[in-house]
């Protein structure tokens, strides 16, 4: 994991994760965006650069 962040952005803020990625042809950052819902973490999106 490469870094980790709160983000209190409506409705009740997400968790942003970043994450160092290999793949066949390069590396790069991985950028998982999770939000909170009925209690648990969901993948609200994902970005790769």
């Amino acid at each position: 994991m490469v870094a980790q962040e709160s983000v209190p952005a409506p409705p009740k803020g997400y968790l942003v994760v970043r994450f160092h990625t290999r793949f066949e042809s390069r590396e790069a950052i991985e950028t998982v965006s999770l939000m909170r819902e009925n209690g648990e973490w969901k993948i609200a999106g994902i970005t790769i650069s």
